[in-house]
């Protein structure tokens, strides 16, 4: 912007300029009056070029300005896109943390409960049990019966 500042200073200097010199000429008496005229035209075309360069730089500074508006804009609408995203994957995450969790503490109480129970115990009383047992009508009766007496 400080670079702008100097253009727009210098564009002023030179109308200044042309203008005194425009009046200079025009209050010399011995140069001839056609010359004078097509020295103030050259000198009001200057004036008028370095017019028409202030303010196309003008529009270039509104138009550059405009655009970084708009790259802002954008800027800002790609960062509130980015933050529900964020936003979105962090919820996600969260869920799962909280699912883990909660399926850790079922494994836990399941394994106490697997824990506390006598099962290679009760499976060998199970095993015991039906080996005793006759598996048909005919093994029963096939199996001695033992006497009372010897019974324990």
């Amino acid at each position: 912007m400080e670079e702008l500042g100097a253009v727009n200073y210098a564009a002023t200097k030179i109308v200044c300029l042309a203008r005194d010199a425009k009046d200079e000429l025009e209050a010399l008496r011995n140069i001839s009056k056609e010359v004078k005229i097509s020295v103030c035209s050259k000198l009001q075309c200057i004036i008028e070029l370095v017019l028409r360069l202030e303010e196309s730089r003008s529009r270039y500074i509104s138009e550059v300005e405009r655009k970084m508006v708009r790259r802002a804009h954008a800027l800002e609408a790609a960062e509130m896109r980015l933050q529900k995203a964020t936003e979105l994957h962090m919820d996600r995450c969260l869920k799962m943390e909280t699912n883990i969790e909660n399926m850790v503490a079922e494994i836990k109480k399941t394994q106490d409960a697997i824990e506390k129970m006598d099962t290679p115990g009760k499976m060998e009383g199970l095993h015991k049990t039906l080996e005793e047992r006759p598996r048909t009508y005919a093994a029963a009766a096939a199996k001695p019966k033992l006497p009372e007496a010897a019974k324990p």
